[in-house]
């Protein structure tokens, strides 16, 4: 991921989540901007498994299991404030630079 932003010469920052955590109000941006709150959680991760949730997951419900597991957010996510993609794999970022680049 670092390396395809790098080569498109895009400025960015990394957050290592689990070093720094994610307040409340990032996390419920960072679902409200992926749109898809099922798609912000590993719902493969047996501490999801063993929650008693299942999906699709309401952004409440997300928010609540980010903030009691926050290891189990998908990653990585990318985002420019207004938007924001789960880079899985990351190639994903490309289509979304290049939707970027011709908004300008």
């Amino acid at each position: 991921m670092i390396d395809l932003l790098r080569e498109r010469g895009v400025e960015f920052d990394v957050i290592n989540y689990m070093e720094v955590k994610l307040s409340r109000d990032t996390l419920e941006t960072l679902i409200a901007l992926v749109g898809d709150p099922t798609s912000c959680v590993r719902t493969d991760d047996p501490a999801f498994k063993e929650s008693g949730l299942s999906a699709p997951l309401t952004a409440e419900q997300a928010l609540e299991f980010l903030c009691e597991h926050p290891e189990t957010m998908q990653r990585p996510i990318v985002t420019d404030g207004k938007r924001a993609i789960i880079c899985r794999p990351a190639e994903k970022v490309l289509p979304w630079l290049d939707q970027a680049a011709q908004a300008k």
